[in-house]
């Protein structure tokens, strides 16, 4: 164990027992749940439940004691209860907690034991057993609210790390973000020169920090690199897009289309940045756009990859592989009619059957009846299912019902709007399918 490691145990051994003043249900009147809170019913149920945060120092450091409240009816009558479950204290790299355990709710977080504790102080890392508000996974509501009792930043300023550039525009969800940051400080000062130029997303991550340097070389860029960082993590700088921004100095904007270029894995040039910028095109519309250039069987040249007016282009793409899609469906389901005609139509006095002729047919059926049977179209054509029209004798090409039937089995039978067929309809359907070997039990 290195000496650090040693120092900081000794030093939370001895915050754990630590003459600290004290606190109790009373102490925290601002954050007591509202007479509307209790309602009128007693029955016993818990009423509101908060981790409330108390910042002090402690030999020149900013420490957080985080305190659990709970108020609840019990026997009809109004109960509550308070306890320490959390201290932990600036640039160490353990903390103390108590009668936590895992919540079990989305986003992690702990719920607090409330029985009696056998084990009192327990010592963990300063980037565990953090305390913040739960929510319910079912509900949405909130199981366990969040509060901070005063401003860790008065105490900061008077603190050993109060060149350490947090202000107090630093996250303030809840503690764990400030402590994990002035943990690294403590290891590595240099971390208030990000801090001061605004680049506190940096600090979340350090691994390919040059420590042996000075200044931004610890970055290890130069200093014309530096607005790239204001935008984007080191890993996925160095990683993807620095190469790009050393070879062509590319402005911030065209490093985002970069980013975005090769998280979607499409090759980087200079023209298609520039086409970017200069048609306002982002990723998915530029994928969308090559996959129907392969649809309709175009080639991947300059006036298909880049067309002027981008968004036109892309639209007439996709009007004209309609006409192709449903051309080519046209094509398969007419194939399969002739067979279809001869194996499955049948008439009586009332009503004739038959299959959908074509693909504009199956269209035409959905609009007129208002119901989906055009997305069928495919299954149709790839002779997955079968489509049949029933018509009344009288007027055969107004549509009355559609049928559908696979592997010998009728699978769903509707009108107008999805509605069931008459009697005299069903009657029809279920002599066809007797006389023609198919199974009809919808009805």
């Amino acid at each position: 164990m290195k000496d650090v490691d040693i120092f900081d145990l000794l030093e939370i051994e001895s915050l754990r027992d630590a003459d600290l003043p004290e606190f109790n249900f009373d102490s925290f009147k601002d954050f007591h749940a509202t007479e509307d809170a209790w309602g009128t019913s007693k029955r016993a149920r818990p009423i509101k439940s908060s981790y409330i945060v108390v910042y002090s120092l402690w030999q020149k450091k900013l420490l957080a004691r985080t305190f659990y409240i709970e108020e609840y009816y019990l026997k009809k009558e109004r109960c509550n209860l308070c306890f320490e479950v959390n201290r932990q204290l600036a640039g160490n790299k353990y903390k103390l907690h108590c009668r936590l355990m895992n919540s079990g709710f989305g986003g992690g977080g702990f719920k607090v034991y409330k029985g009696e504790d056998s084990y009192g102080w327990r010592i963990g890392q300063y980037n565990r057993y953090h305390c913040y508000g739960l929510y319910s996974n079912y509900t949405g509501l909130e199981i366990i609210s969040y509060y901070q009792f005063n401003d860790p930043f008065l105490y900061l300023s008077c603190s050993v790390h109060k060149y350490c550039g947090c202000t107090n525009d630093y996250p303030k969800y809840h503690n764990n973000e400030l402590f994990e940051y002035l943990y690294k400080y403590q290891k590595h000062p240099q971390l208030e020169m990000l801090m001061k130029m605004k680049m506190e997303h940096l600090t979340k991550d350090l691994t390919g920090f040059r420590w042996s340097k000075k200044g931004v070389a610890i970055l290890g860029i130069e200093k014309w690199e530096i607005p790239y960082l204001k935008f984007f993590n080191m890993f996925e700088y160095k990683k993807y897009l620095r190469k790009y921004c050393v070879k062509w100095h590319l402005t911030v904007a065209q490093a985002m289309i970069v980013r975005d270029l090769v998280k979607s894995d499409l090759t980087v040039s200079r023209r298609l940045i520039r086409y970017f910028e200069e048609e306002n095109v982002d990723t998915y519309n530029y994928k969308d756009h090559l996959r129907y250039l392969d649809l309709l069987g175009l080639p991947h040249e300059n006036k298909y990859l880049y067309p002027k007016d981008f968004h036109k282009a892309h639209q007439e793409e996709i009007d004209r592989f309609k006409v192709v899609k449903n051309s080519r469906l046209n094509d398969k389901i007419m194939k399969i009619f002739e067979e279809l005609n001869k194996k499955y139509t049948f008439a009586d006095d009332n009503f004739l059957i038959r299959p959908a002729k074509s693909y504009d047919e199956l269209i035409a059926e959905g609009r007129i009846l208002h119901h989906c049977v055009a997305t069928y179209g495919q299954e149709m054509a790839e002779s997955k299912c079968v489509i049949m029209v029933i018509r009344n004798k009288q007027h055969d090409d107004e549509p009355l019902y559609t049928l559908e039937f696979k592997n010998k089995n009728v699978v769903q039978c509707r009108g107008l709007k999805n509605c069931v067929p008459d009697d005299n309809a069903k009657d029809f359907v279920k002599m066809w399918a007797n006389r023609k070997g198919i199974e009809c039990r919808i009805f």
